[in-house]
Order: C-alpha cells, then sequence, then structure tokens
C-alpha cells in the first residue's frame, strides 16, 4: 500500500490569527503532494510543515469565499519565481476557471500550465492508486466537499500461510496480480488465497449546514458516526 499522510495546515474561520490559520488540508500519497482549499497565510504553513510548495500537484477548491482561496494567488506567484515548469492543476465547483483566470491578470505571464476544472457532485477524478470524489455541500454560493479514496487491494490470507507452513515468496507478487502460482507443491488459485483490503479514505469538507446527504457522503466504509 502507499504511503498515505495528511496534515492539517489551516483549520480556522476568516480571520487569521498568530496561532490559526484558515482552512487548509494538505495529503501525500505514494508520489503525490495534494492541497485541500488555500486559505490566507497556506505559504508560511506548507513551510512549517516541512512540505514545499514545488511539490505540490493539484490544489482542490471547496468554494470561493476568501478564507478558502485567498491563499492560492500567492501560491501560483511563489511557484513563478522558484522556476517552476511542470503543470498546477486546480479543481473547483462552477466558476472555478473565472476565479483563477482574475488570479492570472494580476501577475503577468505564468510560466508554467495551470489546469482548471470546474466539478459538479458526483464527479469522480481518478490518480494512481486513488480517486476523489465531489458531493454538493450546504452553502450560499455553489460549494463541494471531497471524499479521497485510496484504491482497494488485495493480501495473502495470513491464517492460510500459517495453515501450510509458508512464509513470504516473491512469487506472491503474481498471485495478487491474479495469476495461480505453485510453491512447495501447494498449488495456490487467486480466488482461494486472497483477501480484499479495503482502501482508507478521508472525507473533506469546507462550509457547510449539517445535512444528511453530507454526513453520508463521509461515513467511511458504513460505519455511522
Amino acid at each position: 500500500m502507499q504511503v498515505f499522510e495528511f496534515v492539517f495546515l489551516g483549520t480556522g474561520a476568516m480571520k487569521p490569527t498568530p496561532k490559526r490559520f484558515p482552512t487548509s488540508l494538505l495529503v501525500r500519497f505514494g508520489g503525490e503532494v495534494i492541497m485541500f482549499d488555500a486559505g490566507e497565510g497556506v505559504q508560511v504553513r506548507v513551510a512549517q510543515s516541512g512540505f514545499s510548495l514545488m511539490k505540490i500537484d493539484k490544489v482542490f477548491i471547496t468554494h470561493f469565499h476568501g478564507d478558502h482561496f485567498y491563499g492560492l494567488p500567492g501560491m501560483i506567484f511563489s511557484m513563478k519565481h522558484a522556476g517552476r515548469e511542470r503543470p498546477l492543476v486546480v479543481y473547483g465547483p462552477s466558476g472555478a476557471c473565472g476565479f483563477v483566470d482574475k488570479i492570472l491578470s494580476l501577475g503577468g505571464k505564468i510560466p508554467f500550465q495551470i489546469e482548471v476544472h470546474e466539478l459538479s457532485p458526483g464527479d469522480t477524478i481518478k490518480g494512481e492508486g486513488y480517486s476523489i470524489s465531489a458531493f454538493k455541500t450546504v452553502h450560499n454560493i455553489p460549494s463541494l466537499g471531497y471524499v479521497f479514496k485510496e484504491d482497494d487491494s488485495v493480501n495473502i490470507d495470513q491464517a492460510k500461510m500459517a495453515e501450510y507452513g509458508l512464509k513470504p515468496n516473491p512469487k506472491f507478487k503474481l498471485l495478487k496480480l491474479g495469476k495461480p502460482v505453485e510453491i512447495k507443491g501447494i498449488k495456490m488459485n487467486p480466488d482461494d488465497w486472497l483477501i480484499p483490503v479495503p482502501g482508507d479514505s478521508l472525507a473533506y469538507t469546507g462550509d457547510t449546514r449539517y445535512d444528511e446527504g453530507v454526513a453520508r457522503q463521509c461515513r467511511i466504509r458504513g460505519v455511522q458516526h
């Protein structure tokens, strides 16, 4: 399974304070770094967290109230002056293209590509080993929440290994790919030796009132909260 970690960069409301910044969450999964919301001062918090702005691949904005995206212009222009070349991908609800165009009009030519995608509830973005799905939240402007979901995987049945006296073997990699193998005269079929491992998931919302639809989206693997 991939490395999956997340860092709360900010959990505050509109006004930043020395000890609490506006909303932002950073997720590292495998080789990617993904940001959810970019409140004011987010560059400071990224530096304090030990991450690098230049490593951020994607930014998902929940909605376009300032405390959720005012950090984005500064991030883009800092990336520009640091010599970024690879694309930055920005996702958000309806209106995202117009907001990013306004940001770009403030600072001259940006030497790297910025891709902007407007999402609707139910849209899903597929990544390497994960997916991110958008859902509707309850706010006074178009607003989304996001569920980051690691892909499900399979593992060797440890109890069965113990029963047959087997130890880890390079052939297990083939078994996980769905190919039958033979070890010590034991014929192993994937259907008999593999057990499903649900991927981890993380739900993120910006501003929202309580709503059963939102709560349902945030439940992980059917656990009721």
